[in-house]
């Protein structure tokens, strides 16, 4: 983990640096010339001040991205359904058991359709997506699923995308 923050933020670095250069120094070199009693002088920029800033941004940012990419594990989720569908559309969500393979599962939800009826279209949909020997999916006080492991590693629910208008979908691990 540490290494791919060290690689990424050294990349980020170097990239920005390379951009800075070409964008600055090559291409708006002439304006900056013509414009040149709007700026301070080089020797009163702080450059090394600026480089030091653009490397903690860029290990920052590379930092963040590796976080985004940890799975966060657990061996039961609750998916939580508020308010009902007010257009057409799909809602995807992903399941990914520790180092296994990603599954995608996409829920059709029909305009209309209130918050319990939502509920079991996700339930439905998780139930047809994933292996029943593995996991099992139910409802939970009607607006509510949960999606509970039988066997094998813990796993991650998320929510990847939703079209469908006036659905609110929250995911907490148990």
């Amino acid at each position: 983990m540490v290494k791919k923050i060290l690689l990424g933020g050294l990349a980020i670095f170097v990239a920005w640096e390379v951009l800075d250069y070409l964008i600055h120094v090559v291409i708006l070199r002439s304006t900056y010339a013509t414009l040149g009693n709007l700026f301070r002088a080089p020797a009163e920029m702080k450059m090394g001040l600026m480089a030091v800033v653009v490397l903690i941004a860029a290990f920052a940012f590379a930092g963040q991205a590796d976080a985004d990419d940890e799975l966060k594990l657990s061996n039961k989720w609750r998916i939580e359904v508020s308010e009902g569908a007010n257009s057409d559309g799909t809602i995807l969500f992903r399941v990914t058991p520790k180092d296994g393979q990603a599954v995608d599962v996409p829920v059709a939800i029909k305009d209309g359709r209130g918050e319990n009826g939502v509920a079991q279209d996700i339930r439905d949909g998780f139930r047809k997506a994933l292996d029943p020997k593995v996991f099992t999916a139910e409802t939970d006080d009607g607006e509510d699923v949960l999606v509970k492991k039988h066997k094998g590693p813990d796993f991650e629910v998320k929510l990847v995308e939703s079209t469908v208008k006036g659905v609110r979908i929250n995911i907490e691990e148990e």
